[in-house]
């Protein structure tokens, strides 16, 4: 089948375009929904930044999740996931600079799958809360983690481009905003094992203090007796997975 670009051909782009128009649907639907609400702005803009600001740590948490998840569980043969998570997970830490040279569909095409399904979940089952505020609280924090969520692997993007971001990035990146280059170069030291948060990364140092990871991958070796597993990189070099 024809490739778009390296690794990827038309299917898997076609569904990528697919899943990005779909999560810009709902985007759209539940940013109207939360302009409707009938609040004043001196009461909005509080609950908008708090909501802002939680749903950016609750998303750079999530994203540590998956990457960690991805690193460090299963193997390029692991059904539906090998291929198409847990080695291009991987082979970035071989290759980093690789991602910075995906087309903007591939880059977030597969993001906005998950944060479609929970904006459209929740605007359909919306729960009724006895206060407006509470209602706009909800919906902002919502719309704003399904965003982030949606969007973190062009923001892990940006920190690996040769090619300067646009100014108001780099102004993001710069105030650690959003994850910048220096931050995450503390993932790529050998053995890979830290810094898994690539949102903003603002979770890093804390879960790295209280050895977050090291002992979840304890529980779960404790519980399912499934060990974490180390990779060998060179391993990673002659094995090329089938992308059809």
């Amino acid at each position: 089948m024809q490739q778009v670009e390296e690794g990827h051909n038309r299917y898997e782009f076609y569904i990528s375009l697919a899943s990005f128009i779909i999560f810009c649907t709902v985007a759209s639907l539940l940013a109207l929904h939360i302009l409707r609400h009938p609040l004043s702005l001196i009461i909005a803009t509080p609950l908008l930044i708090l909501s802002l600001v939680l749903a950016m740590a609750t998303a750079d948490f999530a994203s540590g999740i998956v990457h960690w998840f991805f690193d460090r569980y299963g193997c390029h043969t692991t059904p539906f996931f090998g291929t198409q998570y847990i080695f291009p997970f991987r082979e970035h830490h071989l290759y980093p600079q690789k991602i910075a040279h995906h087309n903007f569909i591939i880059t977030n095409g597969d993001t906005g799958i998950l944060p479609s399904l929970m904006m459209g979940g929740y605007l359909l089952f919306e729960p009724i809360a006895s206060s407006p505020p509470l209602n706009f609280f909800i919906s902002s924090f919502i719309f704003s983690l399904g965003c982030f969520a949606a969007f973190t692997n062009q923001i892990h993007k940006w920190a690996y481009q040769s090619k300067p971001p646009p100014k108001w990035v780099r102004f993001l990146q710069r105030f650690r905003i959003i994850l910048s280059p220096q931050h995450h170069s503390v993932h790529h030291r050998d053995p890979f094992d830290t810094y898994y948060c690539i949102t903003t990364g603002w979770l890093n140092p804390l879960l790295r203090k209280v050895h977050f990871f090291v002992t979840l991958e304890s529980l779960i070796f404790k519980i399912f007796s499934i060990k974490a597993g180390d990779y060998d990189l060179q391993v990673l070099k002659d094995i090329r997975p089938k992308r059809h």
